[in-house]
């Protein structure tokens, strides 16, 4: 019998096959050869790109209508089904691709969204990670639900588009003056946005972020992923051929953009190519080169100015195993960001801090000091030029959506900070040394990383003892599982309520008390205490604010309850 017929032959719907008792032939066959088998059962014709021979192969093909590529490793138990261009618009409409992302990534199993901007368009994807079975007649069933579900979620995801279009019209009429005051207010409607709710499972990181250019894969993996380099056992960068790295000390100085920019000695940037793959394959075993898992890195070129070139990043980990060296474990998990390079050169970047400076200064001592932007009053507020730097270009890539750019700026200028003492100077020099540590938090929360925004954010509420910082100090505890968040929300919650008198008509401690009964009730739930947690939600269903959060956990209350 030949290898082809032992594939047609694994996958036949003859009655005698439908068994869980795994066949010579099923057991031979690699992961590609499976889902090659599927495609053929389905009666799909597909085109299969190999990867390399050993590594796997992409399959391109037509379903229902729709057009699919999937991606498929040998060695991997996973693959990636995605179904492009669900759809497109011109790119002003980018931050509502995103934001259709963030509401229906976790809600719609087992399928992911992802936005992203090509050519002047955005478009809206959709991603789905499946487990590769070799019990073959159940595993044909389970791919044509999956296929289903993305068709659902597509329908879905269009509808809800249209609404979220329809909002954005209404939203236009308002004033130039409301939408400045919208503006300053986006860092701290970030940090709310990341409260957790129940029903929620690793929802699609729509980071906004990008790097200096001259940062490493290496911390690439480590701030989004929370990868280290001693759990990688090689990559392979995918280009016009494919390039294998195994020398860990080259794996260090590898840049995460270099598979499509070139750095020239001289300072120079140029776009080598539009898009490359990285492959990352992830030790099983501390102790063992082999690989378990692959986390798959897409790059591609978006536009290039005069001033910055922009690439999009979208990256893809599978499951991961029981054996995984991470510190983190999970369902599917990805990121998709923007990572800038800037072209202009390191002088270039001073004579403008140089011009904003003296343009700062004018302003404060013509009396104009409103007219000020954040970057602006970084620099009037420094005390020194070397910080007003830092803080200035800070500020500028994260108003440009660029947050791993700014937080390598924010961390040098609070290193430099703290090594002066700058908590112990004037009032002035200690408040912008505590809030530098709230913007670093905040850069960690939008990366998804709540471990290190804890670290800060603390700093930030010790220091300021604002409202915001305690509540995006909460919501690190509750992300990371600390056994000290109940304690804190019970003694914060009894003091508030013992002087509720002071609060009345004070609208934003009225929110900040229905955001401490929130995070109580989420607590309560996940330590099994439902008859506690239903008794705070039943109050806020009476709470605009609180409402649609209070539905979605009373909902999840019954159905643990009824399993």
């Amino acid at each position: 019998m030949s290898f082809f017929d032992n594939i047609k032959n694994a996958f036949s719907k003859d009655e005698n096959n439908k068994t869980n008792t795994k066949s010579v032939e099923q057991e031979s066959l690699t992961s590609v050869q499976i889902f090659a088998g599927i495609l053929d059962s389905l009666s799909i014709v597909f085109i299969e790109t190999k990867m390399t021979d050993k590594d796997g192969s992409t399959f391109e093909f037509e379903y229902q209508g729709g057009n699919f590529a999937t991606y498929v490793y040998n060695n991997s138990r996973f693959s990636h089904i995605v179904f492009p261009g669900i759809a497109t618009d011109n790119v002003e409409y980018e931050d509502t691709y995103a934001d259709l992302c963030n509401r229906l990534n976790g809600f719609l199993h087992p399928v992911k969204f992802v936005s992203a901007v090509s050519d002047g368009i955005v478009h809206l994807d959709i991603i789905s990670t499946i487990p590769i079975a070799k019990v073959l007649p159940d595993y044909k069933e389970y791919v044509q639900s999956v296929f289903a579900e993305i068709f659902r979620s597509s329908r879905h995801a269009c509808d809800k588009l249209k609404e979220l279009k329809a909002e954005l019209e209404t939203e236009d009429t308002a004033s130039d003056d409301e939408y400045s005051q919208l503006c300053d207010y986006r860092k701290t409607q970030l940090l709310r946005e990341k409260e957790l709710s129940h029903d929620t499972q690793n929802p699609f990181k729509r980071g906004r972020s990008t790097v200096e250019p001259y940062v490493t894969l290496e911390s690439y993996l480590k701030e989004v992923f929370d990868i280290y380099l001693d759990s990688v056992a090689m990559l392979d960068i995918v280009g016009d051929d494919v390039h294998r790295i195994e020398d860990v000390a080259e794996i260090k100085k590898k840049l995460i953009l270099s598979p499509v920019v070139n750095y020239s000695d001289d300072g120079k940037v140029e776009v080598s190519r539009m898009s490359a793959n990285i492959l990352v394959y992830l030790k099983s075993d501390e102790d063992d080169n082999s690989y378990g898992n692959i986390l798959t890195i897409h790059l591609r070129v978006e536009s290039e100015t005069k001033d910055v070139v922009l690439v999009r990043t979208t990256a893809m980990l599978p499951p991961q195993g029981e054996t995984a060296k991470h510190s983190v474990e999970s369902e599917m998990r990805a990121h998709s960001m923007l990572l800038g390079v800037d072209v202009r050169t390191s002088k270039e970047k001073i004579d403008e801090f140089v011009f904003m400076q003296a343009d700062a200064e004018d302003k404060v001592m013509s009396g104009k000091e409103e007219e000020l932007s954040d970057a602006q009053r970084a620099i009037f507020f420094s005390p020194n030029t070397v910080i007003g730097y830092e803080l200035y270009w800070a500020n500028k890539y994260c108003d440009a959506k660029r947050t791993l750019d700014a937080l390598s700026y924010f961390k040098h200028a609070y290193m430099l900070m703290e090594q002066s003492r700058h908590m112990d100077k004037g009032d002035n020099e200690s408040w912008l040394f505590f809030h530098v540590a709230f913007l670093i938090g905040y850069c960690y929360i939008d990366l998804d990383n709540p471990e290190m925004a804890y670290f800060y954010l603390d700093v930030s509420r010790r220091g300021l003892d604002r409202v915001v910082d305690h509540e995006q100090y909460i919501n690190c505890l509750v992300n990371r599982n600390d056994f000290r968040a109940l304690s804190l929300l019970n003694d914060v919650i009894q003091q508030f309520e013992e002087k509720k008198e002071q609060f009345e008509g004070n609208e934003r401690m009225i929110a900040h008390y229905h955001f401490l009964q929130r995070r109580r009730s989420y607590i309560l739930i996940e330590m099994g205490e439902y008859g506690k947690a239903e008794s705070i939600l039943k109050k806020l269903l009476d709470v605009d604010d609180s409402k649609d959060f209070a539905l979605n956990e009373l909902s999840l209350i019954q159905k643990r309850k009824r399993e």
